[in-house]
């Protein structure tokens, strides 16, 4: 080796990004989300903000229920921190479990 400069040429190839960014979690899960009311009928239309405990921009992602108020959320977070709001209300919830169903009852308006 010597201490005289060296020029290096790389050629990259673009690729698109997969809805990450630039990176691509590994182990991702899919958890089956439903959204009710506090009686138990769907919510449709709720935006679902789904992320880990500390807020990793790449493990975030935004969501909206159906019609039957289900959502399926694509994470890898471990937890994973969902909000859901519904018109002026926003409720967090922390789920820790393995589980691929998950449900939230929103409180009484």
């Amino acid at each position: 080796m010597n201490d005289a400069p060296v020029r290096l040429v790389v050629k990259l190839e673009l690729l698109p990004t997969r809805g990450y960014g630039d990176v691509v979690p590994v182990g991702a899960r899919h958890v089956h989300l439903q959204v009710l009311t506090s009686d138990g009928h769907p919510v449709a239309g709720a935006s679902v903000l789904a992320r880990d405990e500390d807020a990793t921009l790449y493990l975030e992602g935004w969501y909206r229920t159906d019609q039957s108020g289900a959502v399926t959320i694509e994470t890898a977070a471990k937890p994973l921190v969902v909000v859901v709001i519904s018109g002026k209300t926003l409720v967090t919830r922390e789920f820790t479990s393995e589980s691929s169903h998950e449900t939230i009852q929103m409180p009484q308006q």
